[in-house]
């Protein structure tokens, strides 16, 4: 049983599986920006869930607990993260 966002950040179940319009127009609150293909190590990335080749290109903090509790989350490293397009399964890098 597939689940979608409700726009409230909940979940719908009971869905077919395609990502609905209103997980599409959050994706939107982002940037304009369409999706792209990605190639990681000269591989061209496809979807872990889905198998889809387009993705919306985002960069997220790695928090750790202790920098967290110190109030140090600036001095994080960032990760890359890929959105897939048609599921919304997030992928997520460390950089090199």
């Amino acid at each position: 049983m597939g689940f979608a966002l409700d726009g409230r950040g909940g979940k719908n179940e009971g869905t077919d599986g395609a990502v609905p319009s209103n997980a599409r127009r959050v994706m939107g609150l982002f940037d304009k920006a369409e999706p792209m293909g990605v190639e990681i190590n000269g591989k061209p990335l496809a979807c872990l869930l889905c198998g889809h080749d387009s993705f919306w290109k985002r960069e997220a903090q790695l928090n750790t607990a202790g920098a967290s509790f110190l109030g140090f989350d600036w001095a994080n490293r960032t990760g890359v993260c890929y959105v897939c397009a048609k599921c919304g399964y997030i992928h997520w890098f460390l950089p090199p």
